[in-house]
């Protein structure tokens, strides 16, 4: 499972969506400007000076170039 975390006013994220809509893969969002949220991505070490922060099944990928080549990679069948 995807989990994107990012802000309402983020057009990135908003494209983080998109694409996952576009490539087939379910995803969860979540809105990091919610306390709750933000500290989840604290706690998974995401690197807190970009968003979105996408994680794979728990595990910090990076930011929308890392869920584009994750993307692909399940399109194509060589996950990374």
């Amino acid at each position: 499972m995807i989990k994107i975390y990012g802000t309402n006013s983020c057009g990135v994220c908003d494209n983080a969506k998109k694409r996952c809509k576009e490539f087939g893969v379910d995803f969860e969002y979540y809105d990091c400007s919610i306390r709750k949220y933000y500290l989840e991505c604290v706690e998974g070490k995401a690197d807190m000076k970009k968003i979105p922060h996408i994680f794979v099944d728990g595990e910090y990928i990076g930011d929308y170039k890392a869920l584009m080549a994750f993307l692909r990679g399940v399109r194509y069948g060589n996950k990374e």
